[in-house]
C-alpha cells in the first residue's frame, strides 16, 4: 500500500510540474517588464531623440493555468469517485488504493502525455529499489510515517498557515519586482533584463532560505529549492547542444543539489527523532538505553517551569519506563502550567490511575468522559481512545461518540476495536460503513460471539 501511495503521489506531482512548466506566465512577465523598462529608458533620453513609446503586447491566454486547474479538479475527483465506488463495492483498503491509482493514471494520461513513460521509469526505479530494499522491510511505510512525524513537529511549533499569510508572502515577492528592475536598469543600463531577473530571483531565494524560525523550516526550504534546481536543470536539457561545458555544468548542478537534498533529509530525520512527540510515543518504547539517557530529574517546587515540549517528552519517557510517581508529578505540573495538550496528558494519566482488576467500569468511564469533554489536543493517546470506545460499548450509549473518536484512525485499529466501531455504525443505521469495516475484520464471527458474551455479562451484572 505504501508503494502504491508513493507511485500515486509521484504521478500527481509529475503532472503538476509538466503543466506548470509550460505556463507562459514568467515569460510574459519578463516581456512586459522589458517593454516598460525600454519605455523608461526612452523617457530618460527624450531630449536627444524623438520618443516612440512602446506598448506591452499581451499574448497571455491562461490556457495552461486552466489545464492545471482542470487537472487538480479531476485529481480530487478521483478520490471522490473512489470513495463512491468503495461504498457500493465494499472494497478492502488495498483494492481501493489500486482503483484510485488506476483512475489517477487515466486522468494524468489525458492531461500529461508522458504519463506512461513516467510510470515505466518509476517502475524501473522501484524494481532497483526493491532489490536493495525489499517489500516487508518497513522502509517504504517508514517514509510515510516520517512525513506524519514531520507534520507533528510543524504543527507543534507553528501557527496554522492561512490563505491570508500565503497571499501576503506572494505579494512580498511579486510587488517589488518592477521597482527593483527599474532601479537596477537606471543604475547599470548595460545589464540585460535577463540578468536582472535572475539576480532578483536569486536574492529572493537567499532571503527565503535564511528567514527561518528553526531547523525544520530551514531544511524543508533547502529541499524545495534544491529540488527545483534539479527539475529546472533536467528540463533545460531539451535544448541540449552537446557542448562539454554544458554537460559538466549540468552534472555538477544536479550532483551538488542532490547532495544538499539528501543532507537536508538526513538533518530532518535527526530533528524528527529529537523533537517529534509522535515519534517518541510510537518508536522509542523499546529503546531503554535512549530513554534512560534522556530521562531528566528536577525539583518540582522550582519557580522556573520547563517548556511544554520538555514536559511532554519527559511524560512519555516515564510512560515507557513505567515510572508512575514521576509521571504523575509531571502531569500535575503540566496541567498547572499549560492547556493545549491537557487532554493528551490526562489520557496517559488514566493508565497510571486505574487498573482493570481494582477499578470498576463506572469509575473509569466517568474519568474518561471528563477527559474527552476537554478540547482536543494536537495529538491523542490512541490506547485511551480505544479504552473509552470499549467502555461506551459496554454501557451501550453514545455510539456517535464512538464513531467520532475511532473512525478517524480506523485503519490503525485491531480487529476487536474495529468490531466496536462496526457495532456503533450498525446502531446508527450506517450500514454501508459497517459492511466496509466488516470486510476488514478477520474471524468476524468469533469476535462477534466474544463481544456479545462480554456485553451480556456486563448488562446482567
Amino acid at each position: 500500500m505504501a508503494v502504491i501511495f508513493i507511485v500515486y503521489f509521484s504521478t500527481v506531482l509529475a503532472g503538476v510540474i509538466s503543466l506548470a512548466k509550460k505556463s507562459d506566465f514568467i515569460k510574459e512577465l519578463v516581456n512586459i517588464s522589458k517593454t516598460l523598462l525600454e519605455s523608461i529608458e526612452l523617457l530618460r533620453h527624450s531630449a536627444e531623440q524623438e520618443i516612440v513609446m512602446k506598448q506591452p503586447v499581451f499574448t497571455f491566454n491562461f490556457f495552461m493555468e486552466i489545464e492545471l486547474l482542470k487537472f487538480s479538479f479531476w485529481t480530487f475527483g478521483t478520490i471522490f469517485i473512489g470513495m463512491m465506488l468503495n461504498k457500493v463495492l465494499n472494497l478492502k483498503r488495498i483494492y481501493l488504493m489500486m482503483v484510485m491509482m488506476f483512475l489517477q493514471v487515466i486522468v494524468s494520461s489525458v492531461f500529461f502525455k508522458d504519463t506512461i513513460p513516467l510510470l515505466i521509469i518509476i517502475g524501473i526505479l522501484l524494481s532497483i529499489m526493491l532489490y536493495f530494499v525489499p517489500l516487508g522491510s518497513g522502509k517504504y511505510f517508514g517514509f510515510i510515517e516520517y512525513c506524519s512525524f514531520l507534520t507533528d513537529i510543524y504543527s507543534f511549533k507553528h501557527k496554522e498557515l492561512t490563505s491570508k499569510k500565503v497571499g501576503k508572502f506572494i505579494a512580498r515577492i511579486i510587488l517589488p519586482i518592477f521597482p527593483f528592475l527599474v532601479f537596477m536598469k537606471m543604475l547599470i543600463p548595460s545589464m540585460s533584463i535577463y540578468i536582472l531577473s535572475i539576480t532578483y530571483v536569486a536574492a529572493n531565494l537567499l532571503i527565503f532560505l535564511n528567514s527561518n524560525e528553526n531547523k525544520v523550516q530551514f531544511n524543508l526550504k533547502k529541499i524545495v529549492i534544491y529540488s527545483l534546481i534539479i527539475i529546472v536543470t533536467i528540463s533545460s536539457q531539451k535544448n541540449f547542444d552537446g557542448s562539454v561545458l554544458e554537460i559538466v555544468v549540468s552534472i555538477l548542478a544536479i550532483f551538488f543539489s542532490l547532495d544538499r537534498v539528501l543532507a537536508a533529509v538526513k538533518e530532518l530525520r535527526y530533528e524528527i527523532e529529537d523533537n517529534s512527540i509522535l515519534y517518541l510515543l510510537e518508536k522509542k518504547s523499546e529503546d531503554i538505553d535512549w530513554l534512560l539517557e534522556n530521562k531528566q530529574t528536577f525539583e518540582f517546587e522550582s519557580d522556573r517551569v520547563p517548556s511544554e515540549l520538555f514536559l511532554l517528552k519527559q511524560i512519555i519517557i516515564c510512560l515507557h519506563l513505567n515510572e508512575k510517581d514521576q509521571l504523575l508529578k509531571l502531569v500535575n505540573l503540566y496541567n498547572a502550567t499549560y492547556e493545549i495538550n491537557k487532554r493528551f496528558v490526562l489520557q496517559i494519566k488514566y493508565f497510571f490511575t486505574f487498573t482493570h482488576d481494582e477499578s470498576d467500569y463506572e469509575e473509569r468511564y466517568e474519568y474518561l468522559k471528563e477527559v474527552f469533554e476537554l478540547d482536543k489536543s494536537r495529538i491523542e493517546f490512541f490506547p485511551a481512545v480505544i479504552e473509552y470506545g470499549f467502555l461506551l460499548f459496554l454501557k451501550n450509549e453514545n455510539c456517535k461518540m464512538i464513531t467520532d473518536l475511532m473512525a478517524e484512525n480506523w485503519y490503525a485499529l485491531d480487529d476487536e476495536s474495529k468490531y466496536i466501531l462496526y457495532y456503533a455504525y450498525k446502531q446508527q443505521n450506517e450500514n454501508k460503513s459497517a459492511e466496509i469495516l466488516k470486510n476488514e475484520i478477520s474471524n468476524f464471527d468469533v469476535i462477534s460471539e466474544e463481544f456479545n458474551a462480554i456485553f451480556s455479562q456486563n448488562q446482567n451484572s
